[in-house]
């Protein structure tokens, strides 16, 4: 696993009493503990800190490559080449490739690159952007370490960064180590501030975004268990989001049951993103009674899985419900053999025969992928129907 750093290269200010040359302040720079005296690159603090092994370098033609290689000990044709050729535009990629050697020098690792990106002034270039920085998470392996540096962009790098921070995790299994942003204080000691929170902000978003959207709590699961919650908390939220999962029933009655009771939990947590959750979880429990019939249940939960597009869990569930509310009206076992007779009554009853039929159809297709054609765009659309038929015939 490797401590990978990308790291945004602004352009700094002019250098005191040289046209042609930049700098940063040199500052005092703190993480945690830790200070890094008189350095001008925030990067350098970090890679010492965090004992980083990768630097990509993001910057566009006017960036302070030439600081870079002086930072990183290039030999004077290197860096007498690159100063010249940024003051005059024509710096090319060619270039500042020939910094990656002085980088891997000086980290002791190999891999490092550094990367000339458009200005960003229109989208175009922004794509331009996006697609030269997604092309170095090819360069990461699973379970790499990745921090950001987004003190020195310009202002649409960092946010594309902090962007492409979540975009790339998608494809690559890498961990956020920090997203980190440098506040210059002058004459005293800069703090070097991590804004990985902002990034969980997300992450947070997006799990409560498909319990409510999708009906998917894999990802709830994941942030709670994470967490620093109580343990009350974690198997709650576990019992709950497996039962989801794999539709098991029974579970899933019992867990909303218990979750009910747990709500107080997360609604007193210490954690903010806790009380947004405890509303999401509170409407959930709200909408389906855990003491109520199962047949009534199977109907709100055919329901739910529908409106959240989830057509193959709703056609299996609207299957299942039918035969609970015949085998509750004829007062049937819960068993093997009430199940049976329960469809041999459906199948005498011609107002709900032929209706059922059409959805056990679907249902088989969908379970068992049967040599019957089902037009899928015909089974979404006339869902709606099925359920208000068979759902009106049993009044729950």
């Amino acid at each position: 696993m490797a401590k990978v750093l990308i790291s945004l290269l602004g352009t700094g200010r002019a250098a005191k009493g040289d046209t042609d040359r930049n700098r940063y302040e040199i500052a005092n720079y703190v993480i945690g503990d830790s200070e890094y005296k008189n350095e001008s690159f925030v990067s350098s603090a970090i890679i010492k800190h965090y004992k980083i092994d990768k630097l990509f370098l993001i910057g566009t033609k006017g960036s302070m490559w030439d600081e870079i290689a002086n930072l990183f000990n290039a030999d004077d044709d290197c860096y007498a080449a690159i100063l010249e050729r940024k003051v005059d535009t024509t710096l090319s990629q060619e270039d500042i490739d020939k910094l990656n050697q002085y980088i891997d020098a000086r980290l002791g690792s190999v891999g490092s690159k550094c990367l000339i990106v458009p200005d960003g002034e229109n989208d175009s270039e922004v794509w331009q952007t996006f697609e030269l920085f997604y092309g170095l998470f090819d360069l990461l392996n699973s379970g790499d370490k990745l921090y950001f540096d987004i003190t020195h962009g310009f202002r649409s790098q960092s946010v594309l960064s902090f962007i492409m921070s979540q975009f790339g995790q998608t494809y690559k299994n890498y961990k956020i180590g920090g997203i980190l942003y440098g506040k210059l204080i002058n004459d005293k000691p800069s703090p070097i501030i991590d804004l990985k929170m902002y990034y969980e902000f997300l992450e947070w978003s997006k799990a409560i975004k498909n319990l409510r959207n999708y009906g998917n709590g894999s990802d709830l699961k994941k942030m709670i268990e994470a967490s620093g919650e109580s343990q009350e908390i974690k198997n709650a939220i576990v019992d709950f989001t497996n039962a989801l999962s794999i539709a098991d029933i029974g579970a899933m009655q019992s867990s909303i049951k218990v979750l009910k009771g747990k709500i107080k939990l997360f609604e007193q947590s210490n954690n903010p993103i806790m009380k947004i959750v405890s509303v999401e979880l509170l409407r959930f429990t709200e909408e389906f009674g855990a003491d109520e019939p199962l047949s009534r249940f199977l109907f709100k939960l055919t329901k739910w899985y529908a409106n959240n597009s989830n057509y193959a869990m709703a056609y299996l569930v609207l299957s299942e419900a039918v035969v609970s509310a015949v085998r509750e009206h004829e007062c049937l076992a819960d068993t093997t053999e009430g199940n049976k007779l329960a469809k041999m009554s459906i199948y005498r009853k011609k107002e709900i025969s032929k209706i059922y039929r059409k959805v056990s159809a679907i249902r088989n297709n969908i379970a068992h992928k049967t040599a019957h054609q089902v037009s899928l765009s015909k089974s979404i659309n006339e869902y709606k129907y099925y359920y208000d038929a068979l759902k009106k015939i049993y009044e729950v």
